[in-house]
């Protein structure tokens, strides 16, 4: 082999040498780079991940919620849920919807569930008076989104529940939560808060640690 093959051959080594040399390095601070991302901070511990936040709103409690924060009472309106229940005759807050003048005990009557001091049924002819009630809280922000518990619980047995709070705008204007009972995309029975400045934490199920939106 002549000096100029001997040479040429040496230096294509040590060429090669350094491609793998690089190759090498770069890999290396790839995998760093991605060991870095995969912290949150220099000690090299994973990232805390936000569980609540991980579950995702149904898109139909997600358009329920937006209605109530519009203020539009015609929207909020349309997606009201009524049910067909037996009225009573028996006197006293809460129990069955109240029989009408006229209507026998155990008559079929189609009511909507709205609860302030004390839980209410409200025919069709009377709701727009509790949609006026919802429409006057302003300033509406998502607090919580859960699925209740299945007994013990003010809105209990339904699908999911949605708190958000707000400002009642009436003289004087004060904090006031609201409860919004969702099964399959529309509005079951709504509960506001009924003391004067209760938020909406006042409505949270006494235990509950589940949520898809977590509160604040």
């Amino acid at each position: 082999m002549s000096d100029i093959s001997a040479k040429t051959s040496i230096r294509m080594r040590s060429y090669l040498v350094r491609i793998v040399r690089f190759s090498i390095l770069g890999a290396s601070s790839v995998f760093m780079l991605f060991v870095l991302a995969c912290s949150d901070d220099d000690s090299g511990k994973p990232a805390a991940t936000n569980t609540a936040a991980a579950v995702a709103v149904p898109t139909d409690v997600q358009a329920v919620i937006a209605a109530i924060q519009s203020g539009d009472a015609p929207a909020i309106r349309k997606l009201l849920a009524f049910q067909d229940f037996k009225c009573t005759k028996e006197l006293g807050a809460g129990g069955p919807p109240k029989c009408a003048a006229g209507e026998s005990d155990g008559t079929v009557v189609r009511v909507f569930q709205f609860i302030g001091c004390e839980p209410d049924w409200r025919r069709e002819a009377t709701v727009d008076a509790a949609v006026a009630d919802i429409v006057a809280i302003k300033q509406l922000v998502r607090y919580a989104v859960f699925v209740p518990p299945a007994s013990g619980y003010l809105l209990s047995g339904h699908q999911y529940v949605a708190l958000l709070d707000g400002k009642d705008t009436r003289v004087p204007p004060v904090p006031h939560g609201v409860a919004v009972a969702v099964d399959i995309g529309r509005i079951s029975a709504v509960a506001l808060t009924c003391g004067a400045g209760d938020g909406a934490k006042t409505q949270l199920p006494q235990g509950q640690t589940s949520f898809l939106v977590a509160p604040p």
